[in-house]
């Protein structure tokens, strides 16, 4: 019988389709509340209806179905190590761990002991993601050995956690590349010690509440080599001083910055930006070549020397009122300007939304592209 072509594909070409075949988890929200029919979720059967095909896909499909691992459940704790321990070939194919479960009362132990025994087996993971919750008001983060911490380059922690409880995991983290970390609340500069971040390129903030964090980690954190800064801010009244404060410090070697403001509690009518001056941002950032805002913001006839790309968080979701807001923020004098794009803010809510304008970068030649996925 004649061979079938798709079995005479070679490996790379194979696992290549397969990669573009299901969408980026960085544009998706695996959260349970998005329930069983989820993008994420749609993902996940598409991937493991790979590996059921045939052995030959099955080989080439379970690297992609244990590249990013999600424990959404506790009880996937155990059930993946035994995976884990039964398989020693399955622990080095994970590059991405997310943890986005509920930790009842009485299984903490359980929980960072599980979870540890899972990282021994993750040896080339870099990407981590803390995002559990506890029964407490402050739910603690995991105890994690140094030597994996060490390896970690992206990490992410979500919200709830004080940030001067944050502080011995940073510590440890001595390859950190990338940073995104939720702020609530104001702190004092002496629950901060003074941090060195040294190989720190990209953070990524969310500040939750009114507050001074972002001033206060100004002074205490220093941040050599910091390129890119995405912050998120939701409050009713926003100042633009904790911005101003870690600009002046940090702002000189920026290449990339998104500032995107929206209501606490989703009422525009009590929400206040006005002293957000982004003019003086601008000016604290003479290297930048790519600017996000949101369009709460109107500033018309910006200036800078070096400016590339300007894209416009989109909540308005009125192409007329888009336009003519996007025609405004790029008139003034911008001798670079090559591009100015509209991104919705839908994008917001998924696990990588503050990192979009930089994940998905503007095109200079101009041409449209458009994703189409399988069941999304």
């Amino acid at each position: 019988p004649r061979a079938c072509p798709i079995l005479s594909l070679p490996v790379e070409t194979l696992h290549f389709i397969m990669e573009n075949a299901v969408p980026p988890s960085v544009f998706l929200d695996p959260s349970i509340s998005r329930g069983p029919f989820s993008a994420w979720c749609q993902k996940l059967r598409q991937l493991k209806y790979f590996v059921l095909v045939c052995r030959w896909w099955r080989d080439v499909g379970i690297d992609l179905l244990y590249r990013d691992v999600v424990i959404r459940r506790i009880g996937q704790i155990p059930a993946l190590l035994r995976s884990l321990e039964a398989n020693p070939m399955l622990g080095p194919m994970v590059r991405s761990l997310r943890v986005d479960c509920f930790v009842p009362r009485g299984y903490n132990l359980v929980f960072e002991g599980g979870l540890n025994q899972i990282y021994a087996f993750c040896t080339q993971n870099t990407h981590l993601v803390l995002n559990h919750d506890t029964e407490g008001n402050f739910p603690d983060l995991p105890i994690i050995d140094g030597s994996i911490l060490s390896s970690i380059v992206d990490l992410e922690i979500g919200s709830g956690y004080p940030l001067p409880h944050m502080i011995p995991l940073l510590v440890q983290c001595t390859s950190l590349v990338c940073l995104t970390i939720t702020f609530q609340g104001f702190v004092s500069p002496d629950d901060i010690p003074a941090t060195h971040f040294t190989c720190l390129e990209e953070l990524h903030c969310t500040c939750a509440s009114e507050g001074n964090v972002l001033a206060v980690i100004s002074t205490r954190w220093s941040l050599p080599g910091l390129r890119r800064l995405s912050v998120i801010h939701h409050a009713n009244k926003i100042s633009d001083m904790d911005y101003y404060s870690f600009l002046r410090q940090h702002g000189k070697n920026l290449t990339c910055l998104s500032i995107c403001a929206w209501p606490l509690y989703h009422s525009d009518r009590l929400f206040r930006c006005e002293y957000m001056n982004i003019q003086r941002f601008l000016d604290l950032c003479p290297s930048l070549n790519h600017f996000a805002v949101s369009d709460s913001y109107h500033e018309p006839c910006l200036s800078h020397p070096t400016l590339e790309y300007i894209d416009i968080w989109n909540k308005l979701r009125n192409e007329n009122t888009l336009a003519s807001h996007a025609s405004s923020c790029v008139e003034g004098c911008l001798p670079s300007l090559r591009k100015s794009r509209v991104l919705d803010s839908s994008f917001l809510t998924a696990s990588g939304g503050a990192r979009l304008p930089f994940l998905v970068p503007p095109d200079p030649a101009g041409r449209a592209v458009e994703w189409l996925y399988p069941g999304i």
